[in-house]
């Protein structure tokens, strides 16, 4: 009895591996004939680049340039700051490893790394900041809008006080 049901469970196993073969088979066959140089494969949806953002926003040509200055800028600073977000991350790792590790150390790592992050985070709102100098205020209200910030209003920070910060 033991056997019957074992062997009808293997028949029915090797039905539905035959039936994925098939799928599968089927699937790659109907996928080779739809693309052709023709009408090649449908591509995911591309987000909004740089060009055409700065033609949507009609900038001048040295608002262009203060844009692109920006995104240097800001790249150059991220390398350099996760570079060194990541060598904090393999010390606390290579601290955790120690029997027993060193508390303190590993928490001044993880405040330095913290420290990094808001650093950052600051440098990025300067130079947004900047660059916000640049555009007129239609343009300055389209970009915030692009940012999702809500109502195009700019946030707090180096742009303008926070209100009920104290001066």
């Amino acid at each position: 009895m033991k056997t019957r049901i074992l062997t009808i469970m293997l028949v029915i196993s090797g039905l539905f591996n035959l039936l994925f073969l098939f799928g599968y088979f089927e699937t790659r066959a109907s996928a080779e004939k739809s693309v052709t140089p023709e009408s090649p494969a449908p591509q995911a949806a591309v987000p909004e680049g740089r060009g055409q953002m700065m033609e949507r926003l009609g900038l001048t040509d040295a608002q262009r340039q203060a844009m692109m200055d920006l995104r240097r800028k800001v790249g150059q600073h991220m390398r350099e700051a996760n570079q060194a977000r990541e060598a904090n991350n393999r010390a606390i790792l290579a601290e955790m490893a120690q029997t027993p590790p060193d508390r303190q150390k590993i928490r001044q790592l993880m405040m330095d790394t913290a420290r990094l992050q808001a650093e950052t985070s600051a440098f990025r709102q300067d130079q947004l900041a900047e660059f916000l100098q640049t555009l007129s205020p239609q343009q300055r209200h389209a970009v915030l809008q692009m940012l999702n910030l809500p109502g195009g209003h700019r946030p707090p920070g180096p742009m303008e006080p926070n209100p009920g910060a104290r001066p």
